[in-house]
């Protein structure tokens, strides 16, 4: 295992300690998970693949599912905003209605 050195600014990592307490994990193991779901995210986003952080078994399962929901509910979210950038306003409506009376 490789052991690096993380600085994070006070109010940073006093909002990582507080979630990694309702989490019930310290924040080593917070900031690994953290990682963990960021690295299957990207690979997922990438190619549809996170299959090299299997050997750190159910948390690392667990962090790729999250992964992959999120990446689900940012992908739904972005195809709502798309549907929602191509609709006229209200207002254009209304105006595009009186136009064509």
């Amino acid at each position: 295992m490789h052991q690096t050195t993380i600085r994070f600014v006070p109010r940073v990592w006093e909002q990582l300690e507080q979630e990694a307490r309702a989490q019930g994990v310290s924040s080593a193991q917070y900031v690994r998970e953290a990682t963990i779901a960021r690295l299957a995210y990207d690979a997922s986003a990438r190619d549809g693949s996170a299959d090299f952080l299997r050997y750190d078994g159910e948390r690392a399962g667990a962090a790729m599912r999250a992964a992959d929901e999120h990446r689900a509910d940012s992908q739904a979210a972005s195809r709502q905003a798309d549907r929602r950038s191509t609709r006229p306003s209200p207002r254009q409506s209304h105006q595009a209605n009186r136009e064509r009376r």
